[in-house]
Formats: structure tokens, sequence, C-alpha cells
């Protein structure tokens, strides 16, 4: 065989193997602990895993990884280069994160609600002993956030600020799946499963959002459940739960159809326990 074929094809191999700044591959799995911080009245923490279940050839012929559920920046398909973050949404392709800004960089990005990221730092540290680059990015827009990433791992805290003034959630990185290594400890899986002690409906991720978001809540006991969503007006606009439903936190992803741009309310009602929060819907 000619060498300079034989030369190209180990370039080829040694590109598609190469390490990246990311860990996207089947089977990985990322668990994160929510921290949501001063709610009136308080909440206690929540848990969310996210899972690289496969992965799809999108029309610019780019791959893209495939998550089991939407991230904390609201992505569900997703990949990474050496410097670059990229989500796939409604048929484009856009660039969420670069990792090889300097600190003080900005960038527009008009993602999720987010129009800018701006990089606040760059430094080497270690998690779960292991050593990593360490990026940390603000997000603004009409949302504000902080995000942090760590090379080899991906995203390892994210802080979201929500409608409320003072009301924050923090993602925090407690374990992870990479290549069938587990990194943390096994407490995190043992979190998922303890049973919530309050009612409580979380603030639905992504906010704003387009063209789906998944809304989350927490019952300590066996419960009927109804969750409606509303408009501006107060119209009904249709019903996401309405059903026994077992003690611990749920999820329920809507993604509306044929509905304008704009401000809707859901609302969840079990027993004597109602809460109502907003979402924006941006077209």
């Amino acid at each position: 065989m000619n060498k300079y074929i034989l030369v190209l094809i180990g370039l080829v191999y040694c590109n598609s193997n190469a390490q990246l700044p990311f860990p996207l591959a089947k089977g990985n799995v990322w668990h994160y602990t929510i921290e949501h911080q001063f709610y009136q009245p308080p909440l206690q923490n929540s848990y969310r895993t996210i899972n690289v279940i496969g992965d799809s050839i999108m029309p610019n012929g780019k791959q893209y990884w495939v998550l089991d559920q939407v991230d904390m920046l609201g992505g569900q398909y997703i990949r990474c280069d050496s410097v670059h973050i990229y989500y796939w949404q409604s048929g484009v392709e856009k660039q969420v994160i670069n990792l090889s800004d300097s600190v003080g960089a900005i960038d527009t990005i008009r993602w999720s609600g987010f129009f800018t990221s701006r990089c606040t730092g760059k430094y080497q540290s270690t998690l779960f002993a292991k050593p990593a680059n360490i990026f940390s990015y603000s997000l603004g827009g009409l949302l504000f956030g902080d995000l942090t990433f760590a090379s080899g791992f991906g995203y390892s805290r994210y802080e979201y600020h929500a409608d409320q003034p003072i009301e924050t959630d923090v993602w925090k990185l407690t374990g992870c799946i990479i290549s069938n290594t587990l990194y943390g400890t096994t407490d995190v899986e043992q979190a998922i499963q303890e049973l919530p002690t309050q009612f409580a409906l979380f603030q639905n991720y992504p906010n704003p959002f387009n063209p789906s978001t998944t809304i989350s809540f927490s019952i300590p006991k066996k419960s009927f459940v109804s969750l409606k969503v509303y408009d501006v007006l107060g119209r009904f606009v249709t019903q996401l739960v309405s059903e026994d439903l077992s003690p611990g936190v749920h999820f329920r992803r809507w993604t509306p159809i044929g509905l304008a741009s704009g401000i809707y309310y859901y609302r969840i009602q079990s027993g004597t326990f109602r809460a109502t929060r907003k979402c924006l819907l941006l077209r």
C-alpha cells in the first residue's frame, strides 16, 4: 500500500480518537446535586442524572451526541472539538462555549436566553483527584448564570439565577462515569434514591426555552397530582399531570405546539399544596 495512504489513514485514526476536553461518548453519565438557595420557603436539594444515549449525524455532516434529557444549558444534542462546544437546535448549529477564549473575552452566543458568554477564569486544578484544566464563564442576557467547565469531565458547576431576584439553583457535579470509570462516590447514587420530605415545585429548565422545557417537582408521599399550564391571561393551555404518583422527584417535559412567544404559568396542586411558577417561551 502507498506509504502516503498509510500516513493519511494514521492521521484520520489519531484525529478521530484524540482526547477531547468534553468526554462525549455513549454510556457516559453525569450526576449533579442541585442546591436551591434563597427560596422561601426553603427547598431541599434535588438531583439530576444526565446520560449519553447515542449519537446522530446532523444535516451539516457533524456527529452530535444525544443526551437522555436536556442539560443545564437547555441542550440535548451536543458536540465538542478541541476548543468549542456546540449545540444543535431547530436545524441550526450554535457555538455556545469557546475554550480558547482569553480571560475577559466576550462572545455572542444567543442560546436558551443567554446572549453573551464572558470568560472569567482559566486555571489548573484537580477534580476527583485527577488534574484538569478549569474554565469559568459568566452568561448574560435575559437570564444570568455562571458556568464552570473541567477538561476531561465536562460541566462541573452551574449557577442559574431564577425569575425571583434572589432565588438561585446551583448544580454541582458530585460524580460521573467516563469511559466506564467511576469518579466521585456512590453517595450520589444513594442520594438520588432518598425521598423528599416536602412538596416543592422547581423552576423549569431551560428558561426561556424553545422548543421544549422540563418541569420538575417533589412529593413526599403517594399523592394525586395535577400540573397545568396557563397563558398570561389565566386561560388554560394544557395539562401535564393528572394522576396518582409515588413519592420522589418527578419530571415532565413540555413541548408546546402552535403557541406564540410569551410568558406562561405552570401550576401544581396536590391536596392542600399549591404552587405556581412562570416560564418564557421564545420562538
